[in-house]
C-alpha cells in the first residue's frame, strides 16, 4: 500500500483497518479470514488471497487425487508415511503441465486430503483456483465411531468430544514440530499461513458398512447342532456399539444415514459459500456378510455347514441390499436439501467380478435416479501387495496376479499404473465408465512411490502420466 502524508487520510486508513479486524473477530467461529493469535501471520496481499480461497465454484467430471499423503500421520500401511507433501511436488506445476492443462480445460479438480491443507501455503491454493483448477478435499474422520454432529464439529471447527484432543490421539498430529497449522479449536480448513480455505468439494470417507455389526464366519460354522440363532449370537461382533445411541429410537442403518445430515449441517455452518458435498461408497462382498437378514435367509436355505460356507464365500444368494440402503440415504439427503454432487464407488472387482458388476449397476441406477453424479474411484486393488498387477482373465473377470514385468526390472510403480490402466479398460468395456461418469483418479496406497520431482508426468510409470492417458481417452468417449 502506498504511504500517505495527509494525516486525515492516514486516520481513515487506520480506522478502516481497525474495523476490518473487529469484523473478523466478530465473525462466526471458523469463518474468520485471519489466523488465530500466535499463528503465522498472513502473507502480503492476503485480502485478495483470502477472497479467492473463500470462493468455491462448480467443476466437471475429472478429478486427480495423488497419494502425497505425508500429512496422514495416522496411516502407515507399511510402517512409514506415504510419499511427501503437495508443496514439494505438485505445487511445482512445471512437473505436470499437460495434465494440469487438461484438467483446467475440462474444468476438472485436484484432490487432496484435508490433513494436507495445514501444510499448504495460501498462495499455492489460490494459484490453483485462479488458474481454473478446482480443489476437492477428502475428510478422514467419517469412519470413526462418533456421531455425524461430533465429526462435523471436529473437522470443521476443531472441537473434540470430552477427552483427549482427537487430532493428536487419533490423527497423530504434532503441530508443534510438524510445521503445519494446528487444527485444534479451528478445524482442518486453514492453510499453513492461517487463512481460511473453502474447497470446491468435500468428499466423505466410507461410513456404511464400516460401522455395522459383523459376523465371524468361523464362529458361524462352529457346532451346527447348537442352532442358527445361538451360533449367530456367538459370531456377532460390534466394533462401534455406541452407534446405536447416536440417534435414539432409530435402527443402526437409519441412524448412520442421519449422521450424513448432521455432518452436512456442520459443513454449512462453517462456510459462507458451502462447497459441493460428495461421498465414497463401498462395492464389496462385506455388505452381504454384514447383512443379518440375508444371512438368516442363507442359513435357512443351506442347513448343511459345507454348503453354507461355500455359498457364503461365493455369494451364491446375494441380496444386494446395499443398493437399497444407498437409495434410502439419497432419498433422505435430497429431501432435506442436501443432495450430493456425486457418489464415488470404491469398488473391489477382483474378488467376485460378476457380483461386483451387478452391484455397480444397481448402485448406479439408484444414484442417477436421484439426479446425482455417478462416480468411479479409479484405484489399484493390489494395495500394498508386492509385485502385483490387476489384469483381465477373459472378458468378464478381473484378477490380481503376480507382475510378469518384475523379472525385466519393472518397478512397483509401473505395476500399479498397469493395474489402473487395465481396470479402466475393463470398466469401459462393461460400460461402467460411460460418457457421463465422474472419474476420480486416486491412490490411497504406498504405490506409486514418488516424491518431489519423481511425480513428473515425463516419467512413464508416474501417476500423472497414467492419469493423463486415462483422462485423454475419456475425452474421446
Amino acid at each position: 500500500m502506498a504511504e500517505k502524508s495527509d494525516r486525515k487520510s492516514l486516520s481513515i486508513l487506520i480506522l478502516g483497518a481497525a474495523l476490518a479486524i473487529l469484523a473478523d473477530l466478530l465473525a462466526p467461529p471458523g469463518r474468520q479470514g485471519i489466523a488465530a493469535p500466535g499463528k503465522e501471520p498472513p502473507a502480503a496481499g492476503s485480502e485478495k488471497t483470502a477472497s479467492i480461497l473463500a470462493s468455491p465454484g462448480k467443476f466437471g467430471k475429472l478429478t486427480f487425487a495423488p497419494n502425497q499423503l505425508a500429512a496422514n500421520k495416522w496411516y502407515r500401511p507399511l510402517g512409514e508415511l506415504i510419499n511427501g507433501h503437495i508443496e514439494e511436488s505438485f505445487a511445482v506445476e512445471s512437473l505436470w503441465p499437460r495434465l494440469e492443462s487438461l484438467l483446467i480445460a475440462e474444468h476438472g479438480a485436484f484432490g487432496l486430503n484435508a490433513a494436507e491443507i495445514g501444510h499448504m501455503s495460501s498462495q499455492t491454493l489460490a494459484r490453483f483456483r485462479s488458474k481454473g483448477l478446482a480443489i476437492s478435499v477428502e475428510t478422514p474422520a467419517f469412519t470413526q465411531c462418533l456421531s455425524g454432529r461430533q465429526l462435523g464439529e471436529l473437522e470443521f471447527f476443531g472441537r473434540s468430544p470430552p477427552g483427549p484432543d482427537l487430532f493428536r490421539s487419533i490423527f497423530k498430529l504434532s503441530p508443534e514440530t510438524d510445521k503445519r497449522f494446528d487444527p485444534k479449536d479451528k478445524g482442518w480448513f486453514y492453510t499453513r499461513d492461517g487463512l481460511s480455505f473453502t474447497p470446491d468439494e468435500i468428499v466423505l470417507d466410507e461410513r456404511i458398512p464400516n460401522l455395522l455389526p459383523r459376523f465371524d464366519l468361523d464362529e458361524l460354522l462352529q457346532e451346527p447342532s447348537a442352532g442358527w440363532e445361538a451360533r449367530k449370537s456367538n459370531a456377532l461382533h460390534d466394533d462401534c456399539p455406541g452407534a446405536s445411541q447416536f440417534h435414539s429410537g432409530e435402527d443402526r442403518i437409519t441412524g448412520l444415514i442421519e449422521d450424513f445430515l448432521e455432518y452436512h449441517a456442520e459443513m454449512t455452518k462453517r462456510f459462507e459459500k458451502p462447497p459441493a458435498f460428495s461421498f465414497h461408497w463401498n462395492v464389496i462382498a462385506g455388505w452381504e456378510w454384514r447383512d443379518e437378514a440375508c444371512l438368516d435367509r442363507l442359513a435357512a436355505s443351506d442347513p448343511d455347514p459345507a454348503k453354507f460356507e461355500h455359498d457364503y464365500r461365493y455369494l451364491a444368494h446375494a441380496c444386494y441390499n446395499d443398493s437399497a440402503v444407498l437409495s434410502q440415504l439419497l432419498d433422505r439427503l435430497c429431501k432435506a436439501g442436501a443432495c450430493p454432487r456425486a457418489v464415488y464407488l470404491d469398488m473391489d472387482i477382483t474378488y467376485l467380478t460378476e457380483y461386483a458388476l451387478e452391484a455397480i449397476r444397481r448402485d448406479r441406477a439408484a444414484i442417477r435416479a436421484h439426479g446425482v453424479g455417478f462416480g468411479v474411484d479409479l484405484t489399484d486393488e493390489c494395495n500394498e501387495r508386492a509385485h502385483c498387477v490387476m489384469r483381465g482373465a477373459g472378458p468378464d473377470r478381473m484378477i490380481l496376479q503376480e507382475d510378469e514385468g518384475k523379472e525385466a526390472g519393472g518397478s512397483e510403480s509401473a505395476a500399479a499404473q498397469k493395474s489402473v490402466l487395465n481396470k479402466f479398460a475393463f470398466l469401459r468395456l462393461h460400460d461402467v465408465i460411460d460418457g457421463d461418469a465422474f472419474i476420480r483418479m486416486q491412490s490411497w496406497s504406498t504405490k506409486p512411490k514418488e516424491t518431489g520431482a519423481e511425480i513428473s508426468e515425463s516419467r512413464a510409470d508416474s501417476l500423472p502420466d497414467t492419469a493423463l492417458k486415462i483422462f485423454t481417452k475419456q475425452q474421446t468417449r
